[in-house]
């Protein structure tokens, strides 16, 4: 009966511990969610401004990247605490991205076969 009661004790406090962390989850990714419109200054003229836009879907934080009529879905995306990483496959090519964000704004890089980018944004009004 003791074990019973301590290995169901234990399976009640990982339930109330995994809430706890999806929501925290939840809270973390809410401030990236929404447009976001980047420019890369030194990017070929047809990538240079865009929207990557980040929403949440079953509580996982995902997103596209739109430039001049493309759209890509974002891989590999991480995120913490200010700062977010993905991927993205443009014309043959992987673009990784490293992104800051402060606010209502972000500063990064992009990075591909050849070379890194600076890239800068700001979050649209949704």
């Amino acid at each position: 009966m003791r074990n019973l009661i301590i290995k169901g004790s234990a399976i009640l406090i990982l339930l109330v511990l995994t809430g706890y962390i999806e929501k925290d989850n939840i809270i973390k990714n809410k401030k990236f969610i929404g447009t976001w419109e980047f420019n890369v200054p030194e990017a070929p003229y047809q990538y240079q401004n865009g929207d990557i836009i980040f929403v949440n879907e079953e509580e996982v934080l995902t997103g596209y990247f739109l430039v001049d009529g493309f759209k890509a879905q974002l891989r590999n995306l991480n995120s913490q605490k200010r700062k977010v990483t993905f991927e993205v496959f443009i014309q043959g090519v992987t673009v990784s991205f490293d992104l800051t964000f402060k606010k209502k704004s972000f500063l990064g890089t992009a990075s591909y076969s050849e070379g890194t980018l600076d890239i800068s944004g700001r979050k649209k009004m949704d």
